[in-house]
């Protein structure tokens, strides 16, 4: 069986335009998501002190990071990324403990308490924490 394959290069003038257009459509794109997560309502809480922190958010949203730190024996840093993380998740709307995808926002925040998947993290991300 024959396969024919094209392939764009720059030398040629519309093959380099179409391949500007492909990257400046994926730039946008990006920046759009990235407007979007920051244009993204989340919680208003501040405080001084990462114990204060800690608190609050087991408190208010049942979410024990002080617990998951001792647990993955998390650094600073790597608790920022699991905070970020799952906050992109949920930006997404998609349960960042079953990865399962919801219409909204709002589902997905119904579903992670109801499924009792608050403090559940994926597989895959518990080695690369």
């Amino acid at each position: 069986k024959q396969e024919n394959y094209f392939l764009l290069c720059d030398v040629l003038p519309e093959d380099r335009l179409l391949r500007e257009r492909l990257q400046q459509k994926r730039l946008e794109e990006v920046l759009e998501q990235q407007q979007q997560e920051r244009d993204d309502g989340v919680c208003d809480d501040q405080s001084e002190t990462m114990e204060q922190i800690y608190t609050h958010m087991k408190d208010s949203h049942d979410f024990d990071l002080h617990k998951l730190r001792t647990e993955l024996n998390l650094r600073f840093y790597q608790q920022v990324k699991l905070v970020n993380f799952i906050r992109r998740q949920i930006h997404q709307s998609r349960c960042y403990g079953c990865e399962g995808k919801f219409l909204s926002r709002a589902d997905v925040l119904r579903h992670i308490a109801a499924a009792g998947h608050v403090m559940k993290l994926p597989d895959v991300l518990l080695p690369h924490v």
